[in-house]
């Protein structure tokens, strides 16, 4: 196991340039003179050439890129040219908000997804199998946006259960801050709980026609030990992939839900950062979610080595 994690963290380092390098050529070789946008038309020369230099825009692509690569090994991951706070301070004040909502997407998201879809696979052909298809295909059909208002208009505006927009620390307290994310989190979580829902449904059902299965039936074995510790242990791989990619989805899809409900989180910023060219942000800020989905992928490979030794054996 441990060789095995080894492997993957190998992995992860052509994987973190190659990122880098992405990220860096996509910021630096968009049309325009970023110094000459931030100061505008009636700026003068040399306050453009200063900022240049401030900027370092003035050195070779290739020496800009070692510069900012160097600097983020040191700790350092750019300055921004609007907010007078260091960088790493900046992304951790937009990251809390946006990490809360996608932790309680993604709750929202496994824990109905998996237990509907056990459900309807349990009760095949059903009543209850057809009321879990067809929250599964409203869910994929449905674009995100559509969910939140519709959600905004029915448990905010109609009968007041939850607040429109806005969003509250989790230093006021964990009440009010779950209760401001629910909204969000909920219309973030649907589309994904549908995935989640179809998967865990034609995972178990696969595994039900198992012939274990039905040799588990003929010995008597209860319903609820097979659904438990038979079929859904052995349908867990497919459920952790989509959950896996849900994370990474959720992360990045973010940024729709904070515009709606107005959450000051890291799709905020980058909004933000975009409109006024400050590149170092963005940089950064698209830098810091490619480490977490990397990490999240490690984590991933791990889940899935733990579950299924075959994995840890086809790797050697």
């Amino acid at each position: 196991m441990k060789k095995y994690i080894f492997k993957r963290i190998l992995t992860m380092i052509p994987v973190f340039f190659i990122t880098s390098i992405i990220i860096f050529s996509i910021i630096h070789l968009t049309p325009g003179d970023p110094a000459r946008v931030i100061l505008g038309d009636n700026a003068v020369e040399s306050e453009v050439l200063a900022l240049q230099e401030k900027m370092g825009l003035n050195k070779p692509l290739p020496l800009q890129y070692v510069n900012w690569l160097t600097g983020i090994f040191k700790g350092n991951l750019g300055e921004s040219l609007f907010i007078d706070q260091p960088m790493t301070e900046i992304i951790w004040t937009h990251m809390k908000p946006t990490v809360s909502l996608t932790i309680y997407a993604l709750l929202i998201a496994a824990g109905m997804g998996i237990t509907c879809g056990i459900l309807a696979a349990r009760y095949k052909g059903g009543i209850l199998d057809r009321i879990v298809t067809l929250i599964s295909l409203c869910g994929i059909s449905v674009p995100n946006f559509i969910v939140a208002l519709l959600l905004m208009l029915l448990l905010a505006f109609s009968v007041h259960l939850f607040p429109v927009a806005g969003y509250k620390p989790m230093s006021e307290g964990i009440g009010i801050h779950v209760w401001y994310l629910t909204l969000p989190a909920l219309s973030l979580g649907f589309i994904h709980m549908a995935l989640i829902m179809r998967m865990t449904r034609s995972s178990v059902l696969e595994v039900l026609n198992s012939d274990y299965i039905k040799m588990a039936r003929a010995k008597g074995v209860s319903e609820f030990a097979i659904m438990t510790k038979h079929a859904l242990k052995n349908a867990l791989l497919p459920i952790i992939t989509v959950i896996g990619q849900t994370a990474v989805t959720l992360l990045a899809g973010a940024v729709v839900s904070e515009a709606i409900f107005n959450i000051p989180g890291i799709g905020q910023l980058v909004v933000t950062s975009i409109g006024r060219r400050d590149y170092m942000v963005i940089q950064a800020v698209v830098l810091v979610i490619a480490l977490i989905n990397m990490f999240m992928m490690l984590i991933l490979d791990i889940l899935y080595a733990a579950i299924d030794p075959r994995i840890r054996l086809d790797s050697r």
